[in-house]
């Protein structure tokens, strides 16, 4: 719709009014009577948002269908799913053209491994009925994103003692813990997705600023992609048959700590808006390339197995990369808390020196 002009009037002496362009009202189905929210934003302009006799207007994501004619490639029936829970929608029914029992039941298993709230409601030889339960309010996002956080963080704790244990039970459990980040980003994507189409939702997910959607997005990314590399060095610990040497031991140890500190220090400056605290996560770049490169070293001029060599590589890039996200999480907290602001002061000024 083109920018409009509306001209201000008062009415009754103590209140001001705006007529509303009859296209709009028309488009969401308004009728004299109705409701509509108004809400001031950061920025002091006003979001109006429709409601119809007190309640919300909903006009999509109610039922989706999704028609298989073609079971060989379960990845692409996943896909679909995926995409169609992130876009919001709350009732998914997958229609079989051929009976496939098999097909059905990796679908099953699929839908409880990765998609948080969601509920096989209707199950018939042909059909499957999802339903998704989850309200937006019982997940704000801080509360998401913390609950990944501190999940990716056990995880990393426990690969590296299943790294030096070698311990393959263990390795399965973290690769497991995985699919439960991937279901808290998931379910974030989701909401954040719809908040973004309802000003309404981001009032349940206490998120104070429209342009923190977005950083909440790439948030959430990143943790999750810590938790694959975290996963990743799991799979690594189960394949090797070799112990890390007491020397390689010390420096993965202590690459394993600034890792957890500056995931743990990047989620610290989220929840208090900390510039500061940020900053000093990315500084520690540095300091993570050099471990890496003393790492690699000590691989090299100590082990001869190829294989050997090639997974502690993967290992140590993986915490390499663990670190990098910390930072990509640390720059995103620094845009979000700059905001509106116009001036910053860095360091002390001189006579407080």
């Amino acid at each position: 719709m083109a920018t409009e002009y509306r001209k201000i009037q008062l009415i009754g002496g103590s209140s001001y009014a705006v007529t509303l362009p009859k296209d709009w009202v028309s488009e969401v189905k308004l009728r004299p009577g109705d409701f509509v929210t108004i809400q001031k934003q950061s920025d002091l302009s006003l979001l109006l948002v429709p409601q119809k006799t007190g309640k919300p207007v909903e006009q999509a994501y109610g039922e989706a269908i999704v028609e298989v004619n073609d079971v060989t490639d379960m990845e692409r029936i996943y896909r679909m799913i995926v995409g169609f829970y992130l876009v919001g929608y709350r009732t998914i029914r997958v229609k079989f053209t051929r009976r496939c029992s098999e097909a059905r039941n990796k679908l099953v298993e699929f839908i409880r491994k990765k998609l948080l709230g969601v509920e096989v409601v209707e199950e018939r030889v042909d059909e499957i009925a999802l339903q998704t339960f989850i309200e937006f309010r019982e997940f704000p996002s801080i509360k998401l994103v913390t609950r990944m956080m501190t999940i990716t963080q056990s995880m990393l704790t426990d690969a590296i003692q299943a790294l030096f244990d070698l311990d393959a039970e263990l390795s399965r459990d973290i690769i497991e813990r995985d699919d439960s980040v991937d279901r808290l980003y998931l379910l974030s994507v989701r909401q954040l997705k719809r908040a973004v189409e309802d000003r309404n939702i981001l009032r349940e997910l206490e998120i104070k600023d429209f342009r923190h959607v977005l950083g909440y997005r790439l948030i959430a990314k990143s943790i999750e992609r810590a938790a694959d590399h975290a996963a990743r060095i799991a799979e690594v610990s189960a394949k090797l048959h070799e112990h890390v040497i007491d020397s390689l031991r010390l420096v993965i140890v202590e690459l394993a700590k600034y890792a957890n500190t500056m995931l743990e220090n990047s989620w610290r400056a989220l929840v208090k808006m900390d510039m500061d605290l940020a900053n000093d996560v990315i500084s520690n770049r540095k300091k993570i390339l050099s471990m890496v490169e003393e790492a690699s070293y000590i691989v090299l001029e100590n082990y001869k197995d190829t294989k050997t060599v090639m997974n502690l590589g993967l290992v140590l890039e993986s915490l390499k990369r663990i670190t990098e996200y910390a930072c990509d999480i640390a720059e995103i907290v620094i845009n979000l808390a700059i905001g509106n602001r116009d001036r910053l002061r860095i360091g002390k000024p001189v006579e407080e020196r």
